[in-house]
């Protein structure tokens, strides 16, 4: 079993487990805690780190169900932070 097919079966095993893994490392760079992420906080710092860490999931292939799930938010505004993600790199 070669190590990709190791790290394939965790994720079967946990599928959320790469989207957790996302919104720690957004939590690291940021300085935003992962609590705070997940929080009903809509102060500009927190919101940006939150889509930050949709965008990213969603790079990863999480489904947008699977990133609101952690979230507790609805599928539709996880595609608005994403969106809103998208929009910032666009203009840097």
């Amino acid at each position: 079993m070669t190590p990709q097919d190791i790290i394939r079966a965790e994720q079967v095993r946990n599928p959320l487990r790469p989207i957790r893994e996302a919104f720690e490392e957004v939590a690291s760079m940021t300085g935003v805690p992962f609590h705070q992420m997940i929080g009903p906080d809509r102060n500009k710092r927190v919101s940006h780190a939150r889509q930050l860490g949709m965008f990213i999931a969603r790079e990863r292939g999480a489904t947008l169900q699977q990133i609101g799930d952690i979230l507790g938010r609805d599928h539709t505004t996880v595609m608005y932070g994403i969106r809103a993600e998208k929009s910032r790199r666009a203009v840097v």
